[in-house]
C-alpha cells in the first residue's frame, strides 16, 4: 500500500513541483482522476458485491484519456466528467468542479498526470472489496494532512483519534450515524470499518448495513468527502453541502434527523459562527445562546438535538469546553442538570494536525441508562499515546484502555472516576479532568490551558468593560453644556 500511495504522491508532484497548482489543489486533480480510472476500472472487470454497475461511455473511458493525443486533452477530460455526471446520479457535482483546460495546468502537464496514474494496478475486484483502494485513499489524505500543517486539521482528524471515538459509540450494524462537520468523511469511513471488523461483512457491505450522514460546508471538502466514500465502496451515504449550523439539512418534515451516533471534530473557537440569529433557530437549538465569538457549544447543542432517545455523541474538543465561565457555564450546568454529559476524556497533546494543544472528548448521551443517572465518568488519558515524529498518536492498546474503562464506568482513582453531579455542582460545574482524577504522584496541579483560557476570557471582560466605559465618557462629553 505505501507503494501505491507514494505513486499518487508522485501523482500531485508532477502538478505541484512545476508550480501549476497549490499541493491541496494538486490533490483535487489527482482524486478526481483516480475516480475516472476506478469508474473505468469497476465497470469494465466483474461486478463487485456492494458496489453498483456505472454507466462509463467510451468518451469517459480510461483507456481513451489515457491514448488522447496531449493536444486539447484537458478539454476531453472536462467531457469525460460532464458525460459520467449525466449518465450517473451518484457522481454529480463531483468531477466537474475542476477545469482540467485550466491554462495554469496545461495539456502536457496533465498528459504526464494521467500516464503517472496508469502505472496503478486495476482499481476494482479485491483492491475494492478487502478495503485496500479505501486503504490508498486514506494513505494519501493522511499524507496530505500530515504536509499540509494547520489546514490539515481543517479536513482529516488523526486516525488513531477517530478510531477512538468510534469505538466509544460500540457501533452495530442497523445504527443511523452522522458527522456534522465531515471534512473527507473519516469518521463515517472508520465507522463502517468498526462494522466490517466485528462481523464477516466486507467494507462497502458493512456501510450498506448502516445509515451514513454528513455535512461539509466547503465544496472541495464535499466533493473530496464523496469521492472517498466511492473510493471505499462506500455509495449510500448521504453527504450534503452546507453549514450545518446555520442551515443542517438533515431534515424531515420540518424536523432534525435524529440518530443512534454521533461524532463530530468541530472547527475549535469558531468565531462569527451565527449567534446573533440562533435566538429564531427553527429548531430551537440553541438554548442559552453560546458566545458569539465561540461556537464550540453551538456545536455540542447541535449535536444533542439530533441524538434519538438513548442515542451517544462524541465531540472533539478544546479544553476550555470544560471550566470557561459566563454563559458557557450557564449551558454546562443545564446538560449536566439534564444529565446528558456521559464522560470527560483528556488526550495528550500534539495529537491534532492543526494545534499542539491537549483536547478532550466529550460523550454526550440522551438517556442514559439506569447505572450511569446522574454521574459523568472522568478519564484522564493525558499521558496516551506514542511519539510519531513531533506528533503523538493513540496506540491500539491506549484505545482499548480508554474504551474498556468508559464500558465499564467504574472508577480507579488514578485515571478514572465516575462523578456524581452533587459533587461536580460544588465546584461550580466544572469539569476539568484533573479536579475529579488525582494520580498518586501528583503534585499541585496547574493546567496551563485553563490558566491561558482564563487569561483570555479576563483580557476580553476587561476590554468590553473599557467599551462601555468609552461609550458612557462619550455620551456625558456630547451632553455637557461645555461640549456646545
Amino acid at each position: 500500500m505505501t507503494e501505491l500511495v507514494g505513486l499518487l504522491w508522485k501523482a500531485t508532484d508532477v502538478l505541484h513541483s512545476n508550480g501549476a497548482v497549490t499541493r491541496d489543489s494538486a490533490a483535487g486533480y489527482v482524486f478526481r482522476l483516480l475516480v475516472l480510472k476506478f469508474l473505468s476500472d469497476v465497470t469494465d472487470g466483474p461486478p463487485t458485491s456492494g458496489v453498483p454497475r456505472f454507466v462509463v461511455s467510451t468518451l469517459a473511458r480510461w483507456s481513451s484519456l489515457r491514448s488522447h493525443a496531449s493536444s486539447g486533452l484537458g478539454e476531453r477530460v472536462n467531457d469525460a466528467c460532464a458525460v459520467l455526471e449525466s449518465a450517473n446520479p451518484l457522481l454529480r457535482g463531483l468531477l466537474t468542479q475542476a477545469d482540467f483546460s485550466s491554462i495554469r495546468l496545461g495539456d502536457p502537464l496533465l498528459a504526464d498526470l494521467i500516464q503517472t496514474l496508469s502505472e496503478l494496478p486495476r482499481l476494482s475486484g479485491a483492491l475494492l472489496s478487502d478495503g485496500r483502494l479505501g486503504e490508498i485513499s486514506d494513505g494519501f489524505l493522511l499524507r496530505l494532512a500530515e504536509t499540509s500543517g494547520r489546514t490539515g486539521g481543517e479536513f482529516y482528524t488523526p486516525p488513531s483519534v477517530a478510531l477512538l471515538l468510534a469505538e466509544l459509540l460500540e457501533l452495530r450494524a442497523g445504527m443511523r450515524l452522522y458527522d456534522p462537520v465531515c471534512g473527507v468523511g473519516g469518521f463515517l469511513v472508520e465507522c463502517a470499518r468498526q462494522v466490517a471488523s466485528r462481523s464477516a461483512m466486507s467494507l462497502p457491505h458493512a456501510a450498506a448495513s448502516l445509515v451514513l450522514h454528513g455535512q461539509e460546508k466547503n465544496a472541495e471538502l464535499w466533493a473530496l468527502c464523496r469521492m472517498n466514500l466511492l473510493l471505499h465502496g462506500i455509495v449510500d451515504a448521504r453527504i450534503e453541502l452546507g453549514n450545518a449550523l446555520w442551515s443542517p439539512l438533515m431534515t424531515e418534515q420540518g424536523r432534525l434527523n435524529e440518530y443512534d451516533g454521533i461524532l463530530a471534530d468541530p472547527p475549535w473557537n469558531l468565531d462569527s459562527w451565527g449567534a446573533e440569529r440562533a435566538g429564531e433557530d427553527a429548531f430551537g437549538r440553541f438554548n442559552p445562546v453560546p458566545p458569539a465569538h465561540n461556537a464550540n457549544y453551538a456545536f455540542v447543542q447541535h449535536c444533542l438535538a439530533g441524538l434519538a432517545e438513548g442515542g451517544r455523541a462524541a465531540l472533539l474538543l478544546p479544553r476550555g469546553v470544560l471550566f470557561r465561565g459566563g454563559v458557557e457555564e450557564d449551558i454546562r450546568r443545564k446538560l449536566l442538570e439534564e444529565d446528558r454529559f456521559e464522560a470527560i476524556i483528556g488526550l495528550p497533546g500534539n495529537l491534532l494536525y492543526d494545534v499542539s494543544i491537549a483536547p478532550v472528548v466529550l460523550v454526550l448521551r440522551k438517556g442514559k441508562p439506569a447505572g450511569r443517572h446522574k454521574r459523568v465518568l472522568f478519564i484522564d488519558a493525558s499521558d496516551a499515546g506514542v511519539k510519531k515524529g513531533r506528533r503523538r498518536a493513540l496506540s491500539q492498546e491506549n484505545i482499548g484502555t480508554i474504551v474498556k474503562a468508559f464500558q465499564g464506568f467504574g472508577s480507579d482513582e488514578r485515571q478514572v472516576r465516575a462523578v456524581h453531579l452533587d459533587e461536580i455542582a460544588k465546584l461550580n460545574w466544572n469539569l476539568t479532568v484533573e479536579r475529579y482524577v488525582k494520580r498518586e504522584d501528583e503534585r499541585e496541579h496547574l493546567d496551563l490551558d485553563e490558566q491561558l483560557a482564563a487569561l483570555a476570557d479576563a483580557e476580553q471582560q476587561r476590554d468590553e468593560a473599557a467599551r462601555r466605559m468609552d461609550a458612557v465618557i462619550s455620551r456625558l462629553r456630547r451632553s455637557s453644556p461645555s461640549a456646545s
